[in-house]
């Protein structure tokens, strides 16, 4: 600090980290819609905001209707989803034996204990399983 040349370094610093003697960036001016050019930024921003994404009412209300008659459908179903039905018991067996990874997770549980079960603690991992995804959420 003592080279006056460093002093004016530092200081040039602080000014531009602390926002002054920015130079604005170069604004090219843009035209909208009537022909009229602006350099505004939030101007600029609507403009390109309607021509690359303009607001089609029309399409909107179409769309809306199309997905308020799916929703109505979906509730008025009485059969459950594909995904939302119990697991069975020759899934679970199934996915015990497909497990490719060694490592333990964050309980702590060996994928080589869980091939090791025996019918009656494959019985018990598929109840819990399946009140966890009935319940929807694991306490």
């Amino acid at each position: 600090m003592d080279n006056p040349q460093n002093t004016n370094k530092f200081w040039q610093f602080a000014r531009n980290m602390m926002g002054g003697n920015i130079k604005q960036p170069n604004t090219s001016p843009i035209k909208d819609k009537e022909g009229n050019q602006t350099t505004n930024p939030t101007e600029k921003a609507k403009i390109l905001l309607d021509q690359f994404c303009p607001a089609n009412e029309h399409r909107g209300n179409e769309l809306e209707e199309l997905y308020r008659q799916k929703i109505e459908d979906a509730i008025q179903n009485d059969h459950p989803h594909q995904l939302n039905t119990a697991i069975s018991e020759v899934e679970l067996i199934r996915c015990l034996k497909v497990q490719t990874s060694k490592a333990m997770g964050n309980d702590r549980i060996h994928n080589k204990m869980l091939n090791n079960l025996n019918s009656t603690n494959i019985k018990s991992l598929l109840h819990l399983l399946n009140t966890l995804l009935k319940h929807g959420h694991v306490p």
